[in-house]
């Protein structure tokens, strides 16, 4: 009834009601494109030409098919084949199959044919469109009223309409039925009975617009609002696809779409920043945050999938969603082929994806790029965090002291303890590769043969105990090239790796009781798929317990003792890491001291994956942590590697810290310790100059013999010529001292200038006494940044491929990314907007789409707002402004609308205050038998639009009652309690529902996890959509399952409980109890009749509920001490009922 009345209003012609007797102009696009569409075209369009004739194009609708007759001749619809064939007159009737055309569409083929069969929008006469959502936004007069209760525009152009039909609009609703529609419209959360009664109760004028504007300035207004548009985000928790694995850091975009609302950020900018935020010149942090938007697409990184096919799959998605959200366009019609019915060619289309064809992502599993994101308390806190630091620092070098006699003592120690080092002669020498060593009664050591790579072997004598520093001296010598200390032509050398080996006691097993693997170096992560300690053939690991520094992505230190050896992540038993973690470090506690004969590390694999772990330090630990055996394995393995324990053979030491006293750039000690082959630590120009390098180990020497090997692997004959080895036992006071610092040091510090000072502040400030407080303040507060940036959420955003990466699009033959076609270039839509100069990036099309000139952005919006408002568009198919989708039903009022929301610069706020403070918006709901008969529909708007609540709002507002609602705002997504086993369905991936407890089961439904093969069972039996991809609109529904939940769901079943208890402890009679739930649930006083029924509901529970059962309804809710099991289940089952009732789920 409704489609039959919106299509006799709009055949009539024109925007509003026409005299019954006249006969308007056919309009190709609003009355022969759809019936040529929907009877016509299966069998004559551009797919198939039955009988050789073709209806969708005008130049082939002329000619004549294969029976000779021409199908159209303009202006003749007598002599035109085609009216023969639908009236049943010539040859077979047509649509051969179905009904007939009725006699009104013949006619309006008849009468289109005389006036000369116009095409308009076809490449045959021109490529714009004349489809009216095409044309510019005009700015309609405001009809002129005399009804008292036209409040503002919006009324006066409903009531024109209803004036023409002759229809009378409702009275107005009551103040409290207007403030609970009110706020659940504009925060989806039902009023205090308190405040509805202030605003019953005040008098002025404007009380209205007053509550409308506390509701929009509270922050659950930007929760209510960000509902809808997360659903066209295709905002998830998951990545989809068969797995679904779990994308937990998605949730600062659902924030920021929250805040931007709070903010009422301008749409104009709202669209540009989730388009192309990261562009904008200087773009903020929010603003790249805000491109999240178009990396809710779903990623699929299964086994066997290509990469490219899901790229291309996720571009497409952008497209069509960026067409559908912002222009109200199907724009996805056309990847295959040209679009069937809108202007809008299948080149346009991928001139589109051209622009969405340039960001970095790539179908990685890791959804990289991705950009460190706090929210703005952590933010807060970095910056007070940053200050604290800043004012330490500036305090210590105003604090550090030199007349101290711990200052002196350093002095001395640093002076006298150059005279520690002493210089070792090695027992033996000996070279790899045709290097000959031959060593000084003092320990110098000079290379010579012919070889152009070496290993340098030396064998240091016993008698080394406590040594934990050895210094390397280069030396030069006049027979070297240009005086060495290499021997490569210019005097250099690489040294690209050095280790350590010591012969064990003969008898002493190695014991310990912690396995650990720590990794330095920033910016990495640390991942095992498992680690053994093997005593014999027993695994002790694996009764142990494992920990590590930070978890990412689930990945629990755990699953590298779980006995699963399989190095694919995806595979569920590969350890990993978080972001940001600056001290990477995985353990197992063995529980007690016990020996060990090997440790056998599996790495994780996959490509890319080895190198991860290079330079990792394999340690094993007493129960006092001391180190009792340690090994560096600069190359990981490629899948595992055992390293023996046994006291019969040699132990490695680890090289933990390395200090040049001169470096090459790019040649430096920090590069010597990664143990590369050919990369290591060089002098470069200092040539012909002696240079020291200073190696710290992870514990001291024993005292048995050592071996210390040179590896010098660069090049050709990059070898060090001369040099010699010094130890000294302990740690120094001042590593590599060089003469200008010992002579400071030596001097009296009244005769330091600026720059003395500054050095020894550096210096002497984290060893002084004074220093040591300042650097454990300092120390307390760069862990809690540490642990801050743990916290931080990296998002995924858009991303541009820098120039020179940068990928050439081709158009998809039948939009299969195997079978590329022609390439394009970026560009628009041709029939949408104007035209931009060069080549569009994002930004410009971002721009382009909310431009003056644009017809489609606001008139999109202010739809959507509308809908929003009143339950349906002003334009019914929100999702298409094509000509499929339906005409306005009142255009001049959607064209004022869109014009005054870019007049008012954007402002939501102000469109949605314009709409819900109209009179329309204020009428009750009540139906009338001569509003069914000419306006069944509601189009209208003779009165207010009734309607269920949306899924989450159904939730939100039960635990609202209750007064189990948590007011938090943005955070983690939450898990409240589901059926067990949903996540079980899941092929892979994450299968454990991890059920949030407390205030976290009772957030808002916006928070919760959305998994998209998994939704939220309770919202999708309330027609919550997957968000696979994008939804424009959530088409109601009404089943038993909805009651189910209501009914059953444990969520609703502890809203009851608490809502019972809260009634119990507000009010002291049964009836006061009944009448306060009722208030609490529908904003009003309930009627002497409805009392009775409520009343007559209690008695009967109880009476009929046993004991035992009564106890079990009452739940763990906070009830009156003295109140009996039976009252307070009695009192429940009422207010279940309160919570299924018709008006409770309904916005009235």
């Amino acid at each position: 009834m409704r489609q039959m009345l919106l299509l006799g209003l709009f055949s009539l012609g024109g925007w509003a009601m026409a005299d019954p007797g006249a006969r308007p102009p056919v309009d190709f696009q609003r009355d022969i494109a759809p019936l040529l569409k929907a009877r016509c075209l299966e069998c004559h369009g551009p797919d198939k030409q039955r009988g050789g004739y073709r209806l969708d194009d005008r130049v082939s609708a002329l000619e004549a098919g294969d029976s000779g007759s021409k199908g159209i001749v303009p202006g003749k619809s007598a002599e035109s084949a085609l009216i023969g064939h639908v009236t049943g007159k010539v040859g077979k009737r047509m649509p051969p199959k179905g009904d007939p055309l009725p006699p009104e569409q013949i006619a309006l083929l008849a009468r289109w044919i005389d006036a000369g069969a116009s095409y308009p929008g076809t490449a045959s006469q021109k490529a714009t469109s004349s489809h009216w959502s095409l044309q510019p936004v005009g700015r309609p007069s405001v009809p002129g009223s005399l009804h008292a209760r036209v409040l503002n525009p919006v009324d006066a152009f409903l009531q024109a309409r209803l004036d023409k039909e002759g229809l009378v609009r409702n009275p107005p609703a009551d103040r409290a039925t207007l403030a609970r529609r009110l706020s659940l419209d504009l925060t989806g959360l039902p009023l205090s009975p308190e405040r509805v009664k202030a605003f019953v109760a005040d008098n002025r004028s404007d009380a209205v617009l007053l509550l409308v504007r506390e509701l929009m300035a509270l922050p659950a207004h930007g929760e209510r609002m960000a509902r809808p548009w997360l659903d066209l985000a295709r905002y998830a928790d998951s990545k989809g696809y068969g797995s679904d694995p779990l994308r937990p850091y998605a949730w600062r975009y659902r924030d920021w779409v929250i805040d931007a609302f709070n903010r009422n950020l301008p749409y104009d900018q709202f669209v540009i920043e989730q388009l192309a935020g990261d562009l904008l010149p200087g773009a903020t942090l929010d603003q790249k945050l805000a491109t999240a938007f178009h990396r809710n697409t779903m990623t699929n990184t299964e086994g066997g999938t290509d990469r490219e096919e899901f790229r291309t799959a996720a571009v497409k998605d952008r497209v069509d969603t960026t067409a559908q959200v912002f222009l109200g366009l199907t724009l996805g019609c056309a990847k295959c082929h040209t679009h069937k019915f809108d202007p809008l060619t299948q080149k346009e289309y991928y001139q589109f994806y051209a622009v969405f064809n340039q960001t970095a992502d790539n179908d990685n599993s890791d959804d990289q790029p991705r950009l460190p994101t706090p929210t703005n308390a952590q933010a807060a806190l970095k910056t007070s965090l940053n200050a604290t630091l800043g004012a330490l620092d500036k305090d210590s070098s105003r604090l550090v002291r030199f007349d101290t006699a711990a200052f002196q003592a350093f002095v001395r120690a640093a002076i006298d303890g150059e005279k520690l080092w002493k210089p070792v002669v090695p027992t033996a020498v000996a070279a790899t590769g045709g290097a000959i060593l031959t060593m000084t009664p003092e320990g110098q050591i000079s290379s010579a043969g012919e070889a152009a790579k070496s290993t340098y072997t030396l064998t240091l004598p016993p008698g080394l105990a406590g040594t934990q520093s050895l210094r390397l001296e280069v030396l030069p010598d006049d027979k070297l090239p240009a005086r060495g200390p290499g021997r490569s032509e210019g005097g250099n050398f690489v040294l690209d790796r050095i280790s350590l080996t010591e012969q064990p006691e003969p008898t002493r097993p190695i014991e310990g009781r912690f396995v650990r693997l720590e990794l330095p170096g920033a910016g990495r992560f640390l991942h095992v798929a498992e680690v053994q300690a093997f005593l014999g053939t027993e695994n002790l690991a694996r009764k142990g317990k494992a920990t590590q520094s930070s978890t990412a992505y689930g990945a629990e230190a755990s699953r590298a003792i779980d006995g699963n050896t399989d190095g694919l992540h995806e595979n569920g038993s590969v350890t990993h890491t978080g972001a940001n973690d600056s001290s990477l470090w995985w353990e197992v506690d063995l529980g007690k001291v016990t020996r060990l004969d090997r440790v056998v590390v599996f790495n994780r694999t996959g490509p890319g994956m080895r190198e991860r772990l290079d330079g990792v330090v394999v340690k094993l630990l007493d129960d006092k942590r001391a180190t009792r055996w340690e090994t560096r394995l600069a190359k990981a393995p490629e899948r595992d590697v055992s390293l023996p324990l046994g006291g019969n053979g040699p132990r490695p030491i680890a090289v933990v810290g390395a200090k040049a006293s001169f470096e090459q750039p790019q040649f430096t000690a920090e590069v010597l310790l990664k143990g590369e082959s050919g990369k290591g630590w060089a002098v470069g120009t200092a040539a012909g100059k002696p240079a020291m390098l200073e190696i710290r180990l992870a514990r001291p020497l024993t005292g048995t013999a050592v071996t210390v090997a040179l590896r010098q692997d660069y090049g050709t004959r990059h070898l060090i010529g001369r040099f010699r080895l010094l130890a000294r036992v302990g740690e120094p006071a001042l590593p590599l001292p060089d003469a200008s610092l010992l002579k400071t040091l030596a001097t009296s510090p009244d005769q330091w200038n600026q720059a003395d000072r500054a050095r020894m502040v550096a210096l002497w400030l984290p060893l002084s006494p004074e220093g040591k407080e300042i650097a454990g303040k300092r120390e307390e507060t760069v862990k809690k940044l540490a642990e801050l940036e743990k916290q931080v959420v990296s998002t995924p955003v858009m991303e541009e491929l820098p120039e020179g990466k940068k990928r050439k699009t081709r158009l998809l033959i039948k939009g299969n990314f195997l079978t590329p076609g022609d390439e394009v270039a970026p560009g628009l839509l041709a029939a949408v907007g104007p035209r931009v100069e060069g080549a569009p990036d994002r930004l410009k099309l971002a721009r382009w789409i909310v431009s003056a000139e644009s017809p489609l952005a606001a008139r999109v919006q202010v739809n959507r707002l509308w809908a929003l408002v009143f339950g349906r568009g002003l334009v019914e198919t929100e999702e298409d402004f094509g000509l499929m989708g339906t005409k306005p039903s009142h255009p001049e009022l959607l064209d004022w609308l869109a014009s005054e929301f870019m007049r008012l610069k954007w402002d939501n706020r102000a469109i949605l205050e314009l709409l819900v403070t109209s009179a329309t918006y204020g009428q009750t709901s009540t139906s009338r038998p001569d509003l069914l008969e000419k306006d069944s529909g509601n189009l209208l708007l003779a009165r207010f639009p009734r309607r269920r609540l949306e899924a989450e709002a159904v939730r939100d507002q039960a635990l609202a009652v209750s007064g189990l609602l948590s007011p938090k705002i943005g955070g983690e997504s939450v898990y409240p309690p589901q059926p067990d086993g949903l996540w079980q369905a899941a092929f892979n991936g994450e299968r454990t529902y991890p059920t949030s407890m407390g205030e976290e089961a009772h957030r808002r439904g916006i928070y919760t996890f959305w998994r998209r093969t998994v939704p939220p069972p309770g919202m999708q039996a309330f027609d919550a959509p997957s968000r696979e991809s994008c939804t424009i609109r959530r088409f109601g529904s009404n089943t038993p399952l909805q009651a189910f939940v209501t009914l059953n769901d444990p969520v609703f079943v502890e809203a009851a409980q608490y809502l019972a208890a809260r009634m119990a402890r507000e009010a002291g009679t049964t009836d006061a109890r009944l009448s306060r739930g009722f208030l609490l649930c529908l904003g009003r006083d309930p009627e002497p009749a409805e009392l009775a029924t409520l009343r007559e509901l209690h008695d009967k529970a109880l009476k009929d509920l046993p004991a035992v059962r009564a106890g079990q309804l009452a739940g763990k809710a906070p009830w009156p001490e003295a109140m009996p099991p039976a009252d307070r289940a009695a009192l429940f089952s009422v207010a279940n009922i309160l919570l299924n009732l018709d008006s409770f789920l309904t916005r009235n």
